[in-house]
């Protein structure tokens, strides 16, 4: 009965009301007195019923490049354009150098997932595609992430640190679920990482950053982050050719939106510029810091703080006064 009832589930899969249907269509088929098939599609049945809506949900750090890893980084691939993203390779090195201690901004990945029974197969929307009525093993499912630095400031702010989020995001599947609230959940784990990291290194946590996109600035300011008003902001190219010193890819202009840690409702131009350079630095130049031909890693310099940082830095300058105001993105 269970092979009988995956099969029929499995030729109607993603449709959500598959399970009920099915179950209905076999139970009509038993027998009243055949209590070892009717036990048999129950359980069957509240097997697919865990596995297609799942319930209960859990946040893990990733600590290292793991299968765990591999399927954030495959998500990753699938929501985020190719121009903002960090190769593999180099979010996996940033990982294996904050566990051994060496990394200079620590690397923080958190988790949402949930684990049923059973070898399931799901689309990358989130979405049951294929079930398994045998509950041998488990299938572990990533719904939510977040990814992200702790970065100590140096210079007038030394002792000072900020959080700075690089990627989040959601399954379309388990989006603006107003029970469980995924993204905002990774986010929560984050900002505790952070203010973790800050007490054991007994330095303060200043802000948190995020580089918000126009789909993204609604949910950030539900969360309370702010947009430094009247800046203009972009994130630089990634990547660069490391034989020419060429980007690869263009900068993208996004919105800087802050979290302050004490409820400011603006935050100085100094603090400010300090943030933005030292995100610039980590997340754009570290990488290249040991190529052979200084003349190449001088032109990739140039780019980033030359030309992309000088820009953030021309519309903080025409801001009146010694502060930035925080306040809510256009169009929210």
């Amino acid at each position: 009965m269970k092979k009988l009832f995956e099969d029929n589930i499995n030729s109607v899969l993603p449709s959500h009301d598959a399970g009920v249907k099915a179950y209905d269509r076999l139970r009509a088929r038993i027998r009243y007195d055949d209590v070892e098939s009717v036990a048999s599609l129950n359980q069957a049945y509240e097997l697919y019923q865990k596995a297609a809506d799942p319930c209960s949900f859990y946040n893990v750090k990733v600590q290292k490049p793991d299968e765990r890893f591999e399927k954030i980084y495959a998500l990753m691939k699938h929501i985020f354009e190719v121009q903002v993203l960090e190769s593999k390779e180099r979010l996996a090195d940033s990982i294996i150098r904050t566990e051994l201690g060496v990394h200079k901004f620590p690397c923080i990945i958190i988790a949402r997932a949930f684990t049923v029974p059973g070898t399931q197969l799901y689309d990358d929307n989130g979405n049951l595609t294929r079930f398994s009525a045998d509950a041998v093993g488990e299938t572990e499912v990533i719904v939510s992430f977040v990814s992200g630095n702790y970065m100590p400031l140096k210079r007038s702010y030394t002792g000072c640190a900020i959080g700075a989020v690089g990627h989040l995001a959601t399954l379309s599947r388990f989006r603006r679920n107003q029970e469980h609230r995924h993204g905002s959940s990774v986010l929560k784990a984050f900002l505790e990482t952070t203010s973790i990291m800050a007490r054991e290194r007994k330095e303060r946590l200043t802000l948190v950053a995020v580089e918000a996109t126009e789909d993204s600035k609604g949910f950030w300011y539900r969360n309370g982050f702010r947009w430094a008003q009247d800046t203009t902001y972009a994130q630089p190219p990634l990547a660069f050719n490391t034989e020419t010193g060429d980007p690869i890819f263009g900068e993208v202009p996004e919105l800087l939106m802050i979290l302050p840690m004490r409820g400011e409702t603006a935050i100085s131009k100094q603090l400010l510029k300090e943030s933005v350079r030292t995100m610039y630095v980590n997340w754009c130049l570290d990488k290249y810091r040991r190529l052979p031909r200084v003349d190449v890693k001088n032109m990739i310099r140039h780019y980033v703080m030359g030309k992309v940082f000088r820009q953030f830095l021309s519309s903080l300058n025409e801001i009146e006064g010694e502060h930035v105001p925080l306040i809510a993105p256009p169009g929210v």
